[in-house]
């Protein structure tokens, strides 16, 4: 059967209809998985791979880096020999799969670790998670034996269907503190407030300006160690401003500019804010040369 030509009024409105370009949905707003960021990465989804074509994007970073919840979930554990060590994170929108977690004891490629070397401590299929929450480590498990480490990462709707990540991560906020598991559920009620986060910022002594609150002191920070549990020290490079206590400028009596130190920070809410390491929203508490 011929099938009719759109009438004459029509037309316009169907090449109207046609022509318009549809936007692009914007990004989903989540966390960059690796803790402090990754060394480089690229939009490698859908290159050739010798199973098919690569359904996520590789993440460089150090072994042993840790790595985040995206966003607030249930995570899955699992393993498989091509995979290694790897999770599943599922939350209200979308479905995180985190591949090749670290399977190393040393700094090496032993690959004697297991579990406890990939996963972040207590962490068990069931568990639920806050976003910004260690859930396990970079490595180079499975069939990423021979590359270098990195985080295999994934993003799939509920329906099981792969999703390009990369712009998703590229408007991810990196974070280079992490917070606390949530308490079990009997240590609740004796929770009155939420514990405040210590960091130890290790690098060496940019500026400082005196005031009468304690003023500021800047740091080019190489180092940074948190009291989070599960969440091993990261490597930096960043510029790092914060408020100084009259204690830690006494401590800095006698610095010069360009000395290693030592910072230790007053307990604080992990804020977003300061889990992205802003400007001045940490306080110095102790400063320590060498």
């Amino acid at each position: 059967m011929r099938r009719a030509l759109p009438t004459p009024l029509a037309l316009p409105f169907v090449l109207l209809a046609t022509c318009t370009p549809t936007a692009a949905a914007a990004p989903e707003r989540i966390l960059f998985p690796v803790l402090g960021g990754a060394d480089h990465y690229g939009d490698d989804y859908g290159d050739p791979r010798g199973q098919g074509s690569h359904e996520g994007n590789d993440l460089m970073a150090p072994r042993g880096r840790p790595v985040i919840a995206v966003a607030a979930g249930v995570v899955k554990l699992h393993h498989s020999p091509r995979s290694g060590p790897m999770l599943y994170l599922r939350s209200r929108t979308r479905e995180f799969v985190y591949i090749h977690l670290n399977n190393d004891r040393t700094s090496g490629n032993d690959n004697t670790g297991g579990p406890e070397t990939a996963f972040a401590p207590g962490l068990r299929s069931g568990s639920r998670v806050r976003a910004g929450q260690v859930i396990g480590y970079v490595g180079n498990s499975g069939d990423a034996d021979s590359t270098p480490p990195h985080l295999h990462f994934e993003m799939r709707s509920h329906g099981g269907g792969p999703v390009n990540p990369y712009r998703h991560l590229r408007a991810a906020r990196v974070v280079f503190v992490p917070v606390a598991p949530r308490p079990p559920a009997d240590r609740l009620i004796a929770a009155s407030a939420p514990a405040g986060i210590r960091l130890t910022l290790v690098g060496r002594l940019a500026w400082t300006s005196p005031g009468p609150d304690g003023g500021r002191v800047a740091v080019r920070v190489r180092r940074v160690v948190t009291d989070v549990p599960g969440c091993r020290p990261i490597g930096v490079r960043r510029l790092v401003v914060l408020r100084s206590t009259p204690a830690a400028a006494a401590g800095l009596a006698g610095v010069a500019p360009g000395s290693a130190v030592r910072v230790t920070t007053a307990p604080e809410e992990p804020t977003v804010a300061r889990r992205q390491l802003f400007p001045a929203t940490w306080s110095a508490e102790t400063v320590a040369a060498g």
